[in-house]
């Protein structure tokens, strides 16, 4: 699977379909990283907000970042994320839901 971000939101190539699935989003982003199974979404945009999706583009969650990403990456099971900073600090979010006690 790749993703490719464009102004009118991202597009999802997979090797099994026959063509790629556009995913709209607003704002649109500059970072974008996938779950292994495809079905969580983190992207970056220019207001510097990290955001959670789900496979439709659909916002879970949203994190706004102390300056601007340079990098991203979510956890193969999307149960954390890291984001490099334009300031050189790396910060990792740990994404799991926090268990009732």
């Amino acid at each position: 699977m790749l993703l490719a971000c464009f102004s009118d939101g991202l597009y999802r190539y997979s090797t099994g379909g026959p063509k790629p699935q556009r995913i709209p989003l607003e704002p649109a982003c500059r970072l974008a990283s996938l779950s292994y199974s495809g079905d969580t979404l983190l992207t970056v945009d220019r207001q510097d907000c990290a955001s959670m999706r789900d496979s439709k583009g659909d916002l879970r969650d949203r994190l706004s970042l102390d300056s601007p990403a340079v990098s991203l990456r979510l956890g193969a099971l999307a149960d954390y994320a890291i984001v490099g900073l334009a300031s050189g600090v790396i910060r990792r979010f740990d994404l799991r839901p926090s268990s009732a006690d």
